[in-house]
């Protein structure tokens, strides 16, 4: 159904004063009915009393059920596929549910009554046009694995797909996936999870976690702490807990497989070095080879310090993404936490599988061990002043 079309029927349902479910008069005896093709049909003033389902739309159909009374010990309406109905000034009852849509399928409902209530999966939409009485669950529930469905009411909007809740109300909208919370309101978005993650009107996004902030600059995100301005003044080049001295630069390139390309220095730390099987925590036996990075930071840098995260080809797209991007955060935590390495100069991005140095598989399509290892890192990388 086209927008104009959609937004004028929620106008109509809501001028319309008459009560949820009242009586119909004149109605003719029907038994069920079945519509599977691509026709148009008009149920009015029919009333359907049936064990199995009073009304299927299993096919392309466009029906409206006006005016009627249909009580079914299955399903009152079952609509699948690209279906389409509009339910109005009618009565449903149904020991399976009132209104049952799946895939594709659409029903928007005004000035009825529906006892057994409303449900929607895979994709499909079910629309509370307002003047409605609706009551009671379907028999059986569908699983959160039939995929996703929407709802929407005078409450708001409520879309549930997998393990993930989106409600959109006046206060805003709010999203649950099981681990994080999201709420995105007129005062900005805040996600509980782990960390507590802000945007403000303005744009800003701001990471609180323990410690520095994470601010998100462009493609990249900072740390931000109180004390930022301070730290650039210079001297946190003397600072750290390293006793290297500029003498040892040559062999910690060396041992840190460190490459120079037209000025700018870059090392890629092995990410089974640094964290522990998808993890995003610091391993403690990471401190050595972190150090060094750190010393080099301090005698070498010039300008901003990038700090990338990159996984390998095993998970999902997503789940990858945030894990590359939570191990470059942490990357920049333990060098501003632990070897004084300004929040300001660093930036950070994890960019997931995108960008291989080896390959995933091997030319048989069987697993490549080690080249999955390489792929598992974190890439280091600034100007080099002499």
């Amino acid at each position: 159904m086209g927008d104009a079309r959609f937004f004028s029927l929620i106008a109509f349902g809501a001028a319309v004063a008459t009560a949820a479910g009242a009586a119909q008069t004149n109605l003719k005896p029907s038994p069920p009915i079945v519509c599977d093709s691509n026709e148009e049909r008009v149920i009015r003033g029919r009333i359907i009393e049936t064990p199995g389902n009073g009304v299927e739309i299993l096919g392309n159909c466009e029906v409206q059920i006006v005016d009627s009374r249909i009580v079914a010990g299955g399903v009152a309406v079952l609509l699948r596929n690209n279906g389409e109905v509009e339910i109005s000034n009618s009565y449903l009852e149904g020991g399976a549910g009132g209104i049952l849509a799946e895939n594709a399928a659409e029903a928007n409902y005004r000035n009825s009554t529906i006892r057994g209530g409303v449900r929607a999966r895979n994709v499909a939409e079910t629309h509370d046009q307002g003047g409605n009485d609706v009551s009671g669950t379907a028999r059986s529930s569908p699983p959160a694995s039939a995929g996703s469905g929407r709802t929407s009411g005078s409450g708001g909007v409520k879309v549930k797909s997998g393990d993930e809740v989106v409600e959109v109300t006046e206060g805003g909208v709010r999203v649950k996936d099981g681990k994080d919370t999201v709420e995105i309101t007129s005062g900005g978005i805040r996600i509980d999870g782990r960390d507590a993650v802000t945007v403000d009107p303005g744009g800003a996004v701001r990471i609180d976690s323990g410690g520095a902030s994470v601010v998100v600059d462009g493609d990249y995100v900072r740390l931000q702490s109180p004390n930022t301005s301070v730290e650039i003044t210079g001297r946190w080049r003397q600072s750290g807990s390293s006793t290297y001295s500029n003498a040892d630069n040559a062999r910690i390139l060396v041992d840190l497989h460190a490459t120079d390309r037209n000025g700018e220095l870059q090392v890629d730390l092995a990410g089974d070095v640094l964290f522990d099987f998808g993890r995003a925590d610091i391993r403690p036996g990471a401190a050595a080879q972190l150090r060094k990075v750190a010393h080099l930071v301090r005698s070498r840098s010039s300008g901003d310090v990038f700090i990338i995260g990159h996984t390998d080809s095993i998970g999902s797209a997503r789940d990858n993404q945030k894990l590359s991007e939570a191990r470059a955060v942490a990357v920049m935590r333990w060098l501003a936490d632990n070897e004084q390495i300004p929040a300001g100069l660093m930036k950070g991005r994890g960019i997931g599988s995108t960008k291989p140095v080896a390959h995933n598989a091997k030319p048989d399509g069987s697993d490549d061990p080690e080249g999955r290892a390489k792929n598992r890192r974190v890439e280091i990388r600034f100007a080099s002043r002499p």
